[in-house]
């Protein structure tokens, strides 16, 4: 059938031009949308989905050394900055958005709290050891980023350099604790990537809300892996503002990872739609936060 439609296309150069309208395009669009609208119905979610790699969205790390920190300027803080990581799973994204400011902003003083609320998880983090699988466990990660990263003698144990371990403190966290915030203390940089990814929309509300009151006056939240409609509501609702950087690269980083699931399974992602009124906020995965 496909070699049928290129021979049909190098036959009939208008359609070759159709296909690549925006009317075609929308008509192939829109019904998988639909039909993931329905899949997030009928789904039953639960903590089997998860996609926990270092350095999973590349393009989120220039993000975080560029404009989230120029937009914090650390510098007239007074104090070092402070990044909350919850549900950090293996350590895999609390030691790759560490590695990258040690790397690219040496300047900055840090520290970054983690948490999750599996205890076995929490103290596989706080060892700093992973084995090669667990490092190179997607095709796009690059050797700079390991070698800066870890220390390996033998290729098949990877450390974590003490240069970015030292920054980063690990403790059991749940998202819904009331308390939350007298554990981690206020954050200028909140991590809630693949937080919300399997909860059911009213708990998650609960939590994001719950998670919020870590923010202080001025911050920043990163918040990947969440059904895109219902970031797009919460951060509307909650005054969160996207950043306007890098948003199609980035969310195009998403799609690749969850491509499979979509549209027939909630934890899919749909492919960038640049004629989305509201794209800007629906595909951005870093918002800013300030009180007026």
């Amino acid at each position: 059938m496909v070699e049928k439609i290129k021979t049909l296309m190098k036959k009939a150069p208008f359609v070759r031009a159709f296909l690549k309208t925006r009317f075609c395009r929308a008509m192939m669009f829109w019904p998988g949308v639909w039909r993931y609208r329905l899949a997030l119905l009928s789904s039953d979610r639960g903590p089997h989905e998860a996609f926990t790699r270092f350095c999973r969205n590349p393009s989120q790390l220039p993000a975080l050394t560029g404009p989230t920190l120029d937009f914090l300027d650390p510098a007239s803080l007074g104090r070092p900055l402070r990044i909350v990581v919850l549900a950090c799973s293996t350590g895999a994204e609390p030691y790759s958005f560490a590695s990258a400011i040690v790397h690219e902003r040496s300047d900055i003083e840090f520290e970054m709290v983690a948490g999750d609320i599996n205890q076995e998880l929490v103290e596989k983090c706080q060892q700093g050891v992973y084995t090669r699988e667990e490092v190179y466990n997607h095709e796009t990660l690059c050797d700079d980023f390991v070698s800066r990263t870890f220390v390996s003698d033998d290729g098949q144990a990877y450390h974590v350099r003490s240069n970015i371990m030292k920054h980063v403190e690990f403790m059991p966290l749940d998202a819904l604790d009331t308390n939350l915030v007298e554990k981690t203390g206020k954050a200028d940089i909140l991590m809630l990537q693949n937080v919300l990814l399997n909860v059911e929309p009213d708990l998650a509300h609960k939590m994001f809300v719950n998670m919020l009151s870590l923010l202080n006056e001025k911050a920043v939240v990163f918040l990947d892996g969440v059904d895109l409609h219902q970031r797009a509501e919460l951060t509307e609702r909650h005054g969160l503002e996207p950043l306007n950087y890098q948003v199609q690269k980035i969310h195009d980083e998403v799609w690749q990872i969850r491509k499979d699931g979509w549209p027939q399974l909630y934890w899919g992602v749909e492919p960038y739609w640049p004629h989305r009124k509201d794209a800007l906020r629906h595909y951005a995965t870093i918002y800013l936060h300030e009180t007026k």
